[in-house]
Parts: structure tokens; sequence; C-alpha cells
């Protein structure tokens, strides 16, 4: 949490596909019998894939019935974050994520 929140600012919040981590990329996978999913890869377990979903659910899908896996170039946070926080909201949420930075931190 320090990494990310020494390197926020309010640009990242207002624009959040500005510049986008590639650990922050969306994914989408496709799977042979059609069915969709979008989220964050978080990781692979043995032969199965993990992906966290917009509502924050663990997705599980078996490699052997992904079709097509694509990441995404923008982020998986909503564009429009910025008009749903009132400007005291946003004030907040920057003083909350300096508040968790680390003063040095390592490349």
């Amino acid at each position: 949490m320090a990494k990310i929140a020494a390197r926020c600012s309010s640009e990242d919040i207002l624009d959040p596909n500005r510049t986008v981590d590639k650990n922050f990329r969306a994914t989408i996978v496709l799977t042979v019998d059609g069915q969709v999913f979008t989220g964050l890869v978080t990781g692979q377990e043995g032969q199965v894939l993990l992906l966290v979903d917009p509502n924050e659910k663990l997705q599980q899908i078996p490699m052997s019935e992904i079709d097509q896996r694509h990441l995404l170039n923008g982020s998986a946070m909503p564009s429009n974050f910025g008009e749903a926080l009132k400007p005291s909201d946003l004030d907040d949420l920057l003083s909350f994520l300096l508040s968790k930075a680390v003063k040095h931190i390592p490349e």
C-alpha cells in the first residue's frame, strides 16, 4: 500500500487511464463455452487462472477452458471515478493515501 500511495496523485485518480501500471490493467477472458470474465489477474494456481472481477469476487477459471485472453490497455478503475467524488471526498482520499506513504521508496 505504501508504494502505491507514494506514487498516487489526484491526476491518477481523475484520469486513471493516463498511466496504468501493468499490475492494474484489466484482463478479459473468454471461455470455450462462451462465458466472459473481466477483472484483475491475481495469479495462477496449477492449471487455474485466478481473476478478481469488478465485484471483488474471485473467479477461478481452469486454463483448459480459456479460449481467449486479452490484457486491456486501460485501468480497471472507472474512468469517471473523479466525477463520482465530491471535492472534499477526493481530498480525504488523497490525504488517506498520502498518510500511508513512506519517506523513501527503493526503486
